[in-house]
């Protein structure tokens, strides 16, 4: 990825969706009309895109098969965007080369002039010698072009086939990725759900535990209360029953008879 090297408040970094308020980057986003367009001065560095996990600022470099978060312009000119090879061009390309005819390495040869002769260039069939073409003396490059595009056109197909395997795997991955994440944020919000069913349930629990609770110390309260009346109630009794004593023996009763009628009253 390449920074600017001084950003500008017209580059956009990112995109948010206005339903879900996720972040993404440029490569992930859809940049849908109604999307707004959050530029590099409303960021921090590394921020990450919330659908791809990439690095939306990071400078560093990254290995391959990360996802590069890179600027776009905010009023880029897609006029003045290359032309991408059509399909029917990469096959006009695939067939014009020779493929196994003259396999094997091609070289640019220069011929001096003999004197009947001028000098030229030539494109030359290493392994039997055989010259493929012949070139004015001034057009080595264009020779050298030649022989090397023998195999520089293969390799470079070659690589587009591994890019474009690449791209759609990474696109395969994108997409059972976000269904993965999209199932774990379902089962997620099923057992949020659960758990405040849960704990719904718990504080209704605790409420009726607790009314049962103040129910039984009002019982015991009045048991306490009923308890200390009678003890009252008794030590009013017996002090009665002191004075009774005292008064029954000015009368000259004796102490057994006191105790007996005592313990008949009692």
């Amino acid at each position: 990825m390449t920074e600017p090297t001084t950003p500008a408040a017209d580059l956009v970094a990112a995109y948010r969706s206005p339903g879900t308020r996720t972040l993404y980057c440029v490569i992930c986003a859809r940049q849908e009309p109604e999307w707004r367009p959050i530029t590099a001065s409303e960021m921090q560095d590394e921020t990450a895109c919330d659908f791809c996990g990439g690095r939306i600022l990071v400078i560093a470099a990254q290995t391959l098969g990360q996802v590069i978060a890179r600027y776009i312009p905010e009023h880029d000119d897609q006029s003045e965007a290359p032309t991408a090879l059509s399909p029917e061009r990469e096959a006009e390309i695939r067939e014009t080369h020779p493929g196994e005819w003259y396999e094997g390495p091609w070289a640019q040869d220069y011929v001096d002039s003999n004197g009947d002769e001028p000098a030229y260039c030539r494109v030359v069939h290493q392994e039997s010698g055989t010259v493929l073409a012949t070139l004015p003396d001034f057009a080595g490059p264009i020779a050298l072009f030649i022989a090397d595009a023998h195999d520089a056109v293969p390799e470079l197909l070659a690589e587009l086939d591994r890019i474009r395997t690449w791209h759609e795997n990474y696109k395969a991955g994108t997409r059972m990725a976000g269904g993965e994440l999209r199932k774990r944020l379902a089962d997620v919000e099923t057992e949020r759900d659960e758990l405040k069913e849960k704990l719904l349930t718990a504080q209704g629990n605790v409420a009726r535990e607790a009314a049962r609770a103040e129910q039984a110390e009002s019982r015991l309260e009045t048991v306490r209360q009923s308890a200390r009346r009678e003890e009252m109630t008794r030590q009013k009794r017996d002090a009665q029953i002191i004075i009774l004593g005292d008064q029954l023996k000015k009368r000259g009763v004796t102490n057994a008879e006191i105790s007996e009628w005592i313990e008949s009253v009692s």
